[in-house]
């Protein structure tokens, strides 16, 4: 149960980041016709780009740590037996927990202190920053969430496995 609402959060939390992506797209093409074809910029794409670019970095950490597909430096754990592969899996993993944890902490209080006061850009747009930090511990607490199964489903296995063994 944990598992599949872990997959499920990370999946919407993707989502949000297709969308993301799909509305920078929008924003850049239209500025550029605005700009170049009708020579009128507009004063506010290149700070919601910013935030949108923030967002499609952030959002899709889970899934991405899902797939596998976050950077890792592997020379020297690749030479350690499955079993001493597997608990350094499980030890990265708790590591980025207290990592996403720690992140979610300070950007739910960022973010909260922002709504509160009610800050905003210092742009023309004055675009809410509560709104725009609130990105910061949704993604992590997906990353935090995902790593954490991750590290059950290692201890998992290798019980399964040692049983088997047995």
């Amino acid at each position: 149960m944990f598992s599949k609402l872990c997959r499920v959060y990370a999946r919407i939390c993707f989502g949000a980041c297709e969308l993301a992506l799909t509305a920078m797209l929008l924003i850049v093409v239209y500025e550029v016709i605005s700009r170049y074809v009708f020579g009128s910029p507009t004063q506010y794409s290149l700070e919601i780009t910013e935030y949108l670019l923030v967002s499609i970095g952030i959002l899709p950490l889970a899934v991405i740590l899902n797939q596998g597909r976050h950077v890792n430096v592997d020379a020297l754990v690749v030479r350690l037996s499955e079993t001493n592969q597997a608990k350094l899996k499980i030890l990265c993993r708790l590591l980025t927990v207290i990592f996403a944890l720690v992140v979610v902490y300070f950007g739910t209080e960022m973010s909260l202190s922002a709504f509160i006061t009610d800050s905003r850009s210092s742009s023309l747009l004055a675009f809410p920053l509560g709104m725009a930090y609130a990105i910061i511990p949704v993604g992590f607490l997906s990353l935090a969430l995902s790593a954490f199964d991750e590290a059950i489903q290692t201890v998992k296995s290798m019980n399964t496995e040692g049983a088997q063994h047995e």
